[in-house]
């Protein structure tokens, strides 16, 4: 662990990665327009905002399994957000080190509990009560080897879409138990599964679950934890233009590189009046690079709601974009829409709404 931690910074007790990601907001700090958020048409072909209502909606419509790996690909109902994920922590089932399992299955259980009153605030979708049920059951078959308890601290590392709000409950749970240190780096959900599978982290974090033969590689076996949930946003910049609304064609032509300018006809006939407004611009695409759990998702939906695009890119944490400017993590995301008038991008919900609480 100590090779890995040698480009790291501490804050408040959660490990944080500086250089690769960068530890500043992802979208509000410093000058620039502010990000907006289209509108998007789900399967029932109504126009939904982005909100945790729309989110909530679209989960309800979701049962999830007894292995607590559910997608929401592309939700039914009027009033539901088409692109919504759970994220999941990615326990080991079994802790030889009793004093790990039994911090690991205690903080995750606050998690689940009184720390889902933090996640509204900071953008994210709280879990539905039966989902909190499954995930507190799930807790308790991991096994350990005794029931002692004391200091010790859990290395996890994975998804960046859910950092800020494990900040959050890190930080809390070392203030309420100071003999347990929690330490995160928020690398992606393709590296935090290899770490995990490498046993160089006590937990892994990811947004994409994993594959057979990821899970086959584990001795020891793994537990998916869903914690949060969250909905994915086609953020832009493009001064003077509010309330974008982008039909389901349109935002996906956008991602295969056909539609090339903001006043193209799948965006102008959707946005009536908006039609003078729009300009005669190319659309800068910013997608992520490396291996993202965030990216699995949005795939995953725009695979669902398009053959054209199931035939290719398809469904990858790391797909080869037909078009796009590439950056590292949400906040690399929402840095450079921010900073690129007629940019369009996809990210989390709450990169975009609270980008300042976002360090």
């Amino acid at each position: 662990m100590s090779n890995m931690r040698a480009s790291l910074s501490f804050v408040s007790g959660v490990l944080l990665l500086c250089g690769a990601i960068g530890c500043a907001p992802g979208n509000s700090g410093g000058s620039g327009p502010k990000l907006q958020m289209a509108t998007l048409q789900n399967k029932a072909g109504k126009f939904v905002e982005p909100s945790i209502t729309s989110a909530q909606n679209a989960l309800a419509t979701v049962k999830l399994p007894d292995d607590l790996i559910a997608w929401v690909s592309d939700p039914e109902g009027d009033e539901s957000y088409p692109i919504v994920t759970y994220s999941w922590i990615v326990a080991y089932k079994k802790y030889a080190d009793a004093r790990k399992g039994n911090a690991m299955a205690d903080v995750l259980t606050y998690c689940v509990t009184d720390g889902q009153t933090e996640s509204e605030a900071l953008g994210y979708i709280p879990l539905p009560a039966k989902a909190r049920e499954k995930v507190q059951a799930a807790l308790a078959k991991i096994a350990v080897q005794g029931g002692a308890k004391g200091e010790t601290t859990l290395d996890g590392a994975g998804a960046t879409f859910p950092k800020p709000l494990y900040r959050k409950w890190f930080t809390q749970y070392n203030k309420d138990h100071p003999e347990v240190t929690i330490n995160y780096q928020a690398v992606g959900s393709g590296p935090g599964v290899k770490l995990l599978i490498d046993e160089n982290v006590d937990f892994g974090a990811s947004d994409a679950a994993m594959t057979p033969e990821e899970i086959a590689k584990v001795e020891r076996g793994v537990q998916f934890l869903p914690m949060t949930a969250g909905s994915i946003v086609l953020a832009y910049n493009l001064p003077g233009v509010d309330n974008l609304k982008l039909t389901r064609d349109a935002y996906v032509g956008i991602f295969l590189g056909k539609i090339k300018k903001w006043n193209d006809k799948a965006i102008a006939d959707a946005n009536p009046s908006l039609k003078l407004k729009l300009p005669d611009q190319d659309i800068t695409v910013v997608t992520r690079t490396g291996g993202s759990g965030t990216t699995y998702v949005f795939t995953k939906h725009l695979s669902a709601i398009s053959e054209e695009f199931a035939k290719g890119p398809g469904v990858s944490t790391q797909p080869n974009w037909p078009v796009g400017a590439k950056a590292k993590g949400n906040e690399g995301v929402a840095t450079l829409i921010n900073s690129t008038p007629g940019s369009i991008g996809y990210l989390e919900y709450g990169y975009v709404t609270n980008g300042r609480q976002r360090k």
